[in-house]
């Protein structure tokens, strides 16, 4: 297991292909494995050095339970430190849902580092709704997170068995930081950037109008949901296509 330092706290990542670095930022509740199982790693590493972290209070990094560790900035940090271990002065990123989220705030602090960046189902603007509705849910236990979660969206096994295995408390302090609004970033975007979105993710328009302002690639999947659109063959093709052109 490698080990980044970030303001005082472990996050695990790991390594696999040779090329120019893609830093692969995972969803809430999952851990760098999901990108694997969903098919995302193998492909790339083909052409590309790809590198996966568990964010902090996912996985095995570690996981504080102060609302105040999770601060935008802070998992901003993260990022730049697992680049920064792995000797990646510029890299690609790619991002889904929280990771999506963190993206928008690497794009506004550090875009000098970026060589481009691909967000799936997150949109700049922040969303206290969906924050409120989880923390009344990890009050119930993670038994009642996943079940409510499979009713929403259709999730593999493997992806109920991570967000089965979290810590609700650390998960709980996530939710109740306050992040900023970014919803300036996508005009300010001067690298290449490609947002992919499903129809019936309720982020959808978010996305559109974001991508509309910064004159920014959307990838629009018909029929997808949020999680639909991490496990979706089209959004792949879509980002492996945009790579390939960005290279």
């Amino acid at each position: 297991m490698s080990v980044a330092r970030s303001q005082g706290l472990r996050i695990r990542y790991e390594t696999v292909g040779e090329g120019p670095t893609v830093i692969l930022h995972h969803g809430g509740g999952f851990r760098l494995e999901s990108w694997d199982l969903a098919g995302w790693v193998q492909p790339l590493a083909a052409n590309h050095r790809v590198v996966a972290f568990d964010a902090r209070g996912n996985g095995e990094s570690d996981k504080p339970t102060d609302p105040a560790s999770y601060a935008l900035e802070l998992m901003v940090d993260d990022v730049l430190a697992v680049a920064n271990a792995c000797d990646a002065a510029t890299f690609h990123y790619l991002g889904f849902s929280l990771g999506a989220k963190v993206g928008w705030g690497v794009a506004a602090r550090a875009q000098d580092r970026l060589t481009s960046i691909a967000l799936i189902g997150g949109e700049p603007e922040t969303n206290e709704e969906i924050s409120d509705a989880f923390l009344e849910l990890f009050k119930e236990g993670m038994d009642v997170v996943v079940a409510v979660m499979s009713d929403i969206w259709e999730m593999p096994d493997w992806a109920l068995d991570q967000q089965r295995g979290n810590d609700p408390e650390a998960l709980s302090a996530y939710f109740q930081s306050t992040w900023p609004d970014l919803s300036h970033v996508p005009a300010e975007l001067r690298v290449p950037a490609l947002l992919i979105c499903g129809s019936e993710d309720e982020v959808c328009d978010a996305m559109a109008r974001a991508a509309r302002q910064g004159d920014l690639e959307l990838a629009t999947l018909g029929g997808a949901d949020h999680m639909g659109s991490f496990l979706s063959d089209h959004a792949r093709h879509s980002y492996f296509d945009f790579l390939r052109r960005v290279a």
